[in-house]
């Protein structure tokens, strides 16, 4: 019998440093790295991450694409972008 993949569907990473919107709702105080990520998820045996973009930082997502190996994202784009623009994102 094939060992399904252990998979944690909704993770985030952040640093202090990132950009945020205007008044977000929240803002850390910490940072928790991808490379911290990867460490919890080794340490339980957990193969695959899907990361969401966390919203205090609007459409900043750039962050999501490292480890894609590993990690998949989750983005929300502007809701005015055009599905041309979306897809140009995406290939990057």
């Amino acid at each position: 019998m094939i060992e399904p993949l252990k998979i944690d569907a909704h993770v985030h990473v952040f640093t202090t440093d990132m950009p945020l919107i205007d008044n977000p709702r929240h803002a850390p105080k910490y940072s928790f790295t991808h490379e911290e990520l990867i460490g919890t998820l080794d340490r339980h045996g957990v193969e695959r991450a899907v990361l969401a973009a966390a919203s205090p930082r609007g459409d900043y997502n750039d962050y999501t694409l490292a480890h894609a190996e590993r990690i998949a994202s989750a983005c929300a784009e502007p809701p005015s972008s055009s599905p041309m623009w979306i897809a140009s994102r995406w290939r990057r």
